[in-house]
């Protein structure tokens, strides 16, 4: 009986402690709980709060490719490098003497617009890089008196523009004047009557170009980049219409 009698005791008893054990875990649960739900909600909304810093009604329209390129600052400029910027790109070379200058002339008085932005940031990208070295495109920054402190100006191996220029930002160009009958002169003429605004960079000697050469030719349109360097828009440099929505983006963009 005893044995019995110390078993059941023995049971109850640990069936008390049991008891106890989760009254003191639902009591617990009852404090931490709502602690957790708070701190989940919290991380939630700031997860949403940062995706949503960029995800505005505007269309996506690519990434960039993986590049690393010389610029005018000095050492290279990678994608990783745009991220966390909001960036309007656009395509030069320093002989241009038409649409080029007009560009960064616009595109300066952007800046002054929105000075108070310390997240824009302009990206210039040479396609004449043969020519336009990282020298010769600081050498161009001082000319043109740009603020380096949001400017970049980049250039690099031909190949490798190409690919930034045509397959990243989908921009039509012809690189250094192709001799005519060759890729980049074919590439040249379907950019000019197909591309989205494209614009005949003229070498300063254009008027002594050589039977069958052919002009430098690019894109005359600004690109929109968000910080994660995804493509949101194109816009032509020459039209205000277009340009206020370029403001208007921008603005959506910085969260302004």
């Amino acid at each position: 009986m005893y044995f019995f009698s110390g078993f059941w005791e023995n049971q109850l008893h640990l069936f008390g402690e049991e008891r106890s054990f989760m009254r003191a875990d639902g009591m617990n649960r009852k404090v931490f709980l709502p602690g957790f739900i708070a701190l989940a909600a919290v991380l939630a909304v700031g997860a949403i709060w940062l995706m949503g810093r960029d995800s505005t009604s505007l269309p996506v329209f690519g990434e960039l490719p993986e590049f690393s390129l010389p610029n005018s600052r000095g050492g290279n400029l990678t994608l990783k490098s745009l991220f966390g910027k909001v960036w309007v790109v656009n395509t030069i070379f320093t002989r241009c003497e038409d649409t080029c200058p007009l560009q960064i002339t616009t595109l300066q008085a952007m800046g002054k617009e929105f000075k108070a932005s310390k997240e824009l940031r302009f990206l210039a990208i040479s396609i004449d890089p043969k020519h336009d070295t990282p020298a010769v495109l600081a050498s161009y920054a001082r000319s043109r008196q740009l603020d380096m402190s949001r400017w970049v100006l980049l250039t690099g191996e031909e190949k490798a523009v190409a690919n930034l220029v045509g397959k990243g930002l989908r921009l039509p160009h012809a690189l250094t004047g192709a001799k005519s009958g060759s890729a980049g002169a074919l590439l040249g003429r379907l950019a000019w009557f197909l591309g989205p605004g494209p614009a005949y960079g003229h070498h300063p000697r254009h008027n002594q170009l050589r039977p069958g050469d052919n002009p430098i030719v690019h894109s005359s349109r600004f690109v929109l980049l968000d910080r994660r360097a995804r493509v949101r828009g194109y816009y032509r440099s020459g039209e205000e219409e277009s340009l206020a929505k370029l403001r208007g983006d921008l603005r959506s963009l910085l969260g302004q």
